[in-house]
């Protein structure tokens, strides 16, 4: 449609379907993780979504909705948003967001597979406000999945998990506590080259 942005007309399908779905019946929350999600690998920063209502309305689900999310979705939302944020122009969230996310990260990290978590913190590299709703409990939490992980994760796991640990400080200061991920638990298991 003329005066909206390329990637939101690329996904009139999947909006279109969130917001057709809206109902009290309905599984959003499925929509809305996969609408982010797909979102996120179409959008570039000149599809200016900042100014975009459709782009409002969809973060406005999230955070009405994100409760609802499981392990999986939480974590490519978290994950999405953060490539929105950081690579497509898109602002960060606000606080209320970032702080129904980590609550949703929080309840379903027990749940999580290596790639969720890798994927919790690549996010959180991109999302300001979802960093700082992290509490010291959150980051120990995540970062002792991990630990469990750590054996399992592939190499774009392990990349981004350790990319995220050198940029933000307040999980940095979890692993140097002692209280989080064991390198040595990755180091142990992981075949030599």
């Amino acid at each position: 449609a003329a005066g909206h942005p390329a990637a939101l007309d690329a996904m009139e399908t999947p909006l279109g379907c969130l917001f057709r779905a809206e109902g009290p019946d309905s599984p959003l929350f499925i929509h809305v993780a996969t609408a982010v999600n797909t979102l996120w690998k179409v959008a570039n920063a000149r599809d200016n979504l900042r100014g975009d209502p459709r782009y409002a309305r969809l973060l406005e689900l999230v955070r009405s909705r994100c409760r609802a999310f499981r392990a999986h979705a939480v974590a490519n939302v978290v994950h999405g948003l953060g490539a929105l944020c950081a690579d497509q122009g898109a602002d960060d969230v606000d606080a209320e967001t970032a702080g129904e996310l980590m609550l949703a990260v929080e309840r379903e990290i027990d749940s999580m597979i290596p790639q969720a978590v890798a994927n919790v913190y690549n996010g959180l590299t991109k999302l300001p406000a979802a960093a700082a709703a992290m509490s010291l409990e959150r980051w120990r939490r995540l970062s002792e999945a991990a630990s469990r992980f750590a054996a399992e994760m592939n190499s774009q796991d392990i990349a981004n998990t350790l990319n995220a640990l050198g940029k933000i400080d307040a999980a940095a200061e979890v692993i140097s506590s002692g209280t989080g991920w064991s390198l040595a638990v990755l180091a142990k298991d992981t075949p030599a080259a």
